[in-house]
């Protein structure tokens, strides 16, 4: 019975030696020799490195590709990829022992992505994507005060974002379109030509330096502050939100469009009257000017008010409003039609004015220049002239019309 026990202790104790020294198959498959990767995709001008696993420190490498013109390889593993197809890459090792194995990764090549938008913080960045011809979108974007300045060049399939709020940008490139949504309140700078501007920023200043040129600017963000300065041409500039807009022209202005109650001041050396077209949608608008400014107005458009502030004449144009509108203009006699009697219609020479109402000529007020004569108009006939008695009983001013003054240093009128 003693033997059989000890006989059985023996037996235990061999079977727990035998478990403890043999390798298990995890263990042994860790050991085999093998490549970090069988399969890889690359894209034209890619590169990526085979490593060989389980080889030793002496083991010997040797590496082919059995196409060269899709991939090759070096002699430290990096595959990089030439041309779309596909290759097998192999490598031959040697241990230590002098046993030889062959490892293989299949290497597939695509058509490299076009990077059609890139968002750029620094000058060589901004540089290196606009010699990306596959993009389309550049976002300049930082919170650093730098100044980005972008070379001359045609970027005209190329979308320009600038959200920098403490940048400054001076542009020098023709791009598909720019939209400013952030920049320092100090300024963007245009020196290009062609280019077309949305500013939704809320504060901005734009200068147009002399000899550049932009076909539009549009500002389309409610409550903002806009300075828009054009030393050289602007052809239209967009207003379509309530927004204060200050506008230095001593280049010129092809035309300003006002489709929102937003307030536009005009001031600068130009002597060519400003044109300002006021849609129907801007009730509650007002053009301040201190140089020659064009106004006019849909049918239908009212409260809308211009004021000329400085030389006198700054006012050129004006217009009035209602269903069958025509447009009057300063400097000229004119007498509305009977058809359009329900209307009025105002203009000054600095000699007298005609008014048409509607069974009175006092329905809206009356019509004094100068002190001098005022003509009315019925239902189908001329009144007499009544010559007024004496400036100052009527307004202070060299004249009058609807309450605003003309020939005089400030003149201003409801339209």
């Amino acid at each position: 019975m003693k033997q059989m026990k000890k006989l059985l202790a023996f037996v235990l104790a061999f079977a727990m030696i035998i478990t403890i020294y043999q390798p298990s198959a995890a263990y042994a498959a860790t050991k085999k020799i093998r490549l970090n990767a069988k399969t890889m995709t690359l894209q034209v001008g890619q590169k990526k490195t085979l490593k060989v696993k389980n080889a030793g420190k002496k083991a010997k490498l040797k590496w082919s590709s059995n196409k060269k013109s899709i991939a090759t390889v070096s002699k430290k593993g990096v595959v990089k990829a030439v041309k779309v197809g596909n290759a097998v890459v192999t490598c031959k090792v040697t241990t230590k022992n002098g046993k030889t194995t062959k490892l293989t990764c299949k290497v597939a090549v695509k058509k490299t992505a076009k990077v059609t938008s890139l968002t750029v913080g620094s000058q060589s960045e901004l540089e290196k994507a606009l010699k990306n011809k596959n993009v389309r979108k550049i976002t300049v974007a930082t919170q650093g005060a730098v100044t980005f300045t972008v070379p001359q060049g045609n970027y005209s399939k190329v979308d320009l974002v600038i959200n920098a709020p403490n940048a400054d940008v001076v542009n020098n490139g023709k791009f598909k379109s720019i939209d400013i949504q952030a920049i320092k309140p100090n300024t963007y700078r245009e020196n290009a030509k062609g280019n077309s501007i949305k500013i939704t920023a809320v504060d901005a200043r734009i200068i147009v330096e002399a000899g550049a040129s932009l076909a539009k600017v549009s500002v389309t963000q409610e409550g903002g502050k806009i300075k828009i300065e054009a030393s050289g041409t602007i052809d239209a500039v967009e207003i379509s939100a309530p927004v204060i807009v200050d506008l230095a022209v001593d280049g010129k202005i092809g035309e300003v469009n006002v489709k929102a109650a937003a307030v536009l001041s005009v001031e600068g050396k130009t002597t060519t009257a400003v044109p300002i077209k006021v849609s129907e949608k801007a009730a509650g608008a007002s053009v301040v000017s201190s140089t020659p400014v064009d106004v006019k107005a849909a049918a239908g458009q009212s409260g809308c008010t211009a004021q000329t502030v400085g030389a006198a004449g700054a006012l050129k144009k004006g217009f009035v409003t209602g269903h069958g509108t025509r447009q009057g203009e300063f400097g000229k006699e004119g007498v509305v039609p009977l058809a359009q009697a329900e209307h009025q219609r105002q203009f000054s020479d600095g000699r007298h004015a005609q008014r048409a109402g509607v069974g009175s000529a006092v329905q809206h007020g009356g019509t004094v220049l100068d002190g001098r004569k005022l003509h009315r108009i019925g239902r189908g006939c001329l009144g007499v002239e009544h010559p007024a008695k004496c400036i100052h009983e009527i307004f202070s001013g060299d004249g009058v019309v609807r309450g605003g003054t003309f020939r005089a240093g400030v003149g201003q009128a409801a339209l």
